[in-house]
């Protein structure tokens, strides 16, 4: 089935009306987005193949310098039909078209709500809906950008990578940019059972060198990959330690937080022992009616809760009825805490509970 020019309308219309929010608000966060993201505050000319809902777009805009570039091609017409309508900043310029090895013309296929490919079978998709299928104009990156040197280019266009990298030799040769590309294994080898060795042999004729997020180098398999020669790639500010504790904050913080709602659903009578930057967090982000009180060896800690702060000897004036659990809330000393409050208040040891991040 093809669409007409009146159903890809209709189409682009819905598009809007269904997507404005997401083409207003959202960026998309990828393994690689943080590393682009630094690139793109020192790229002049930024090519985005696949644009998509315009996340990058939208990145570009906020984040470039005001004398930058950027084109931004779209192969779906109902896609760049509404980045056209959405987008009026001059510095970027919307190409509703395909991008291949020769000047013609590629049939693309898809699934409704998925994202169109060269693939006929749409190997990637596990969808028994009915297949669409329509054709677009297709360049060369090397004729397209004949007369213009970009710094960045972004590629994500479900397979059709292979027909990509064919036809822009010479942008390569000749501008050397870091692509951040989104390498789709299923759909090129669908589409050509060599296909991931010919856009290796392009890639290496040129010197090119394939990397992850963090600096070290990997194959097209990886899925999210960035390649740069190595003499770019040393300047190119990947994911280092910095971003790594980062990211180690982030999964110790998801951890955190799991187990804090895991004890909300556990216990309902909770006194918080430690009343430090930890604890007054812990004060703030549970249902004050399961705490029965925070305590802390010194009460008088300078705290902005509302509450106010019990010293230990309050623990001698409670039973062990009047709560069920005592959560230890200063990180790195709790094996300590809860060898003296045993053996100073006579807690039961059953009674403790920890953070194990």
């Amino acid at each position: 089935m093809t669409m007409d020019d009146k159903e890809v309308k209709k189409i682009a219309e819905l598009f809007e009306d269904s997507t404005l929010k997401l083409i207003k608000e959202d960026l998309r966060w990828e393994a690689f987005t943080p590393v682009l993201l630094k690139e793109l505050k020192k790229a002049k000319l930024f090519i985005d193949i696949g644009a998509e809902y315009g996340y990058y777009i939208n990145m570009f805009l906020k984040y470039s310098t005001k004398d930058s570039k950027m084109i931004a091609i779209e192969a779906e017409p109902d896609r760049s039909s509404a980045l056209i309508n959405f987008f009026s900043d001059n510095r970027v310029e919307i190409l509703p078209l395909a991008i291949s090895e020769k000047d013609d013309t590629l049939i693309l296929y898809k699934y409704e709500g998925k994202s169109a490919s060269a693939d006929k079978d749409l190997s990637q998709w596990n969808n028994d809906g009915e297949k669409l299928f329509f054709e677009i104009e297709s360049k060369k990156l090397d004729t397209l950008l004949k007369d213009k040197k970009p710094d960045i280019i972004k590629m994500d266009i479900e397979g059709a990578e292979i027909f990509a990298f064919q036809g822009m030799e010479e942008v390569l040769e000749k501008s050397s940019p870091t692509i951040f590309l989104e390498y789709h294994d299923k759909f090129v080898s669908s589409i050509n059972i060599n296909g991931k060795k010919i856009i290796e042999n392009v890639l290496k004729k040129y010197g090119y060198e394939i990397y992850d997020h963090k600096g070290s180098k990997t194959s097209l398999e990886k899925g999210r990959v960035i390649i740069a020669k190595p003499e770019k790639a040393e300047s190119i500010n990947f994911i280092g330690i910095n971003y790594k504790n980062n990211l180690d904050f982030s999964k110790n913080f998801n951890a955190f937080y799991e187990t804090l709602n895991h004890y909300q659903k556990m216990y309902s009578k909770l006194i918080i022992y430690g009343a430090g930057t930890i604890g007054q967090t812990v004060y703030k982000l549970i249902d004050k009616n399961i705490i029965v009180s925070i305590v802390d060896r010194n009460k008088d800690i300078i705290n902005n809760l509302d509450c106010s702060i019990k010293g230990l000897e309050y623990l001698n004036t409670i039973n062990n009825n009047d709560y069920d659990k005592i959560l230890i809330t200063v990180l790195g000393r709790e094996e300590e805490i809860i060898d003296e409050l045993i053996s100073k208040y006579n807690i039961n040891p059953s009674k403790f509970l920890m953070f194990n991040i």
